[in-house]
């Protein structure tokens, strides 16, 4: 079995590589983040290395039918 993972232009994506790049250090934010399940792992990647606190992330995700 193989993890699907996001296009590099999924929407969800997209918003973080945006955030970033508007705001490099994550460290003194709160995100809020909801999407389909197999987008958050590459998404939170990419928060977390720009410095954003685990404890400061929040994630609602669904599965894609």
């Amino acid at each position: 079995s193989t993890t699907a993972h996001p296009a590099p232009d999924h929407p969800q994506l997209l918003g973080a590589q945006r955030i970033v790049a508007e705001h490099p250090d994550l460290s003194r934010c709160r995100i809020y983040m909801t999407g389909p399940e197999h987008a958050v792992p590459q998404t939170r990647a990419l928060l977390l290395e720009h410095g954003l606190p685990e404890a400061q992330l929040h994630v609602d995700s669904f599965l894609r039918f």
